[in-house]
């Protein structure tokens, strides 16, 4: 992914790959399912927040952030933060492109503040942040699947899945076949996928599982609790030659630095 040591414009709040996926509401279509979406563009970024100055950085999200952005018309929000298998004090927002056009006119903090009052609220939010991580996706409807639209998200496992070069469509292809009828299968109530697009390795995937508690991975769960450990062995035998890198980490939902435009800060 692109890095940079602050996004200008939006503070550290629209860029980084890979959570958005269920944000978007993404899902294919089956029984007791809703109607497939069409795939969305999405900003994400994941900014590496100073530990000394995270509680700052909470309430400036809170407080200065969130206004600003409903303020210059952004239609959505979702922002996580690591939870305790992550790397500490990140935290990851999503937001919506409905066209790239946008980036050639000036930054929802230009427009909603004004140049002076923008650059003020940007050298702020500098001070507090280390690094953030910029890039695209695109959610894959076709590659996901959510039972319960309406749930609340409270933790989710999120998986970055670097696949060979030239292999992008035996992977997707083993997601349809096996890994969807497994989740659906072990109860998971949403399991999203999302491809880089800019900023990143193309071919590179994120999945998104969500969890209710931590206490949920007490038992075997997902992929492990609808296989088994035959099961697994023989799914991973069907990766072998198709995965280049698998990470996993857990982050947990901020309802209150999230949004739904019309809806009250948090609602989404």
């Amino acid at each position: 992914m692109a890095r940079s040591k602050f996004v200008g414009g939006v503070g550290v709040g629209v860029v980084m790959a890979g959570i958005a996926l269920a944000m978007s509401g993404g899902g294919a279509v089956g029984q007791a399912q809703v109607p497939a979406e069409p795939s969305e563009v999405l900003s994400v970024a994941i900014a590496q927040v100073k530990p000394a100055a995270w509680s700052q950085f909470i309430d400036m999200q809170r407080d200065e952030t969130v206004p600003m952005l409903r303020k210059a018309g952004t239609p959505w929000r979702m922002v996580w933060a690591s939870g305790v298998f992550a790397e500490g004090f990140t935290a990851v927002s999503v937001t919506p492109v409905p066209k790239m056009a946008q980036y050639d006119q000036p930054g929802p903090a230009i427009r909603a503040l004004g140049e002076e009052r923008a650059r003020a609220f940007t050298e702020k939010a500098r001070e507090m942040v280390s690094e953030v991580r910029t890039s695209m996706i695109r959610t894959r409807p076709d590659l996901s699947f959510r039972t319960a639209p309406d749930a609340t998200p409270k933790l989710a496992v999120v998986a970055t899945i670097s696949v060979v070069p030239g292999r992008t469509a035996d992977f997707e292809a083993v997601i349809k076949s096996d890994v969807i009828p497994a989740m659906k299968k072990a109860g998971v109530q949403t399991y999203s996928v999302s491809q880089t697009v800019l900023g990143g390795n193309v071919n590179e995937y994120t999945t998104l599982t969500y969890l209710d508690n931590y206490a949920a991975m007490d038992q075997p769960w997902g992929l492990e609790k609808a296989l088994g450990q035959e099961g697994m062995l023989a799914l991973g035998k069907k990766f072998s030659g198709i995965i280049e890198h698998h990470e996993r980490m857990v982050v947990r939902f901020m309802p209150e630095l999230s949004f739904q435009a019309g809806a009250p800060q948090g609602s989404r």
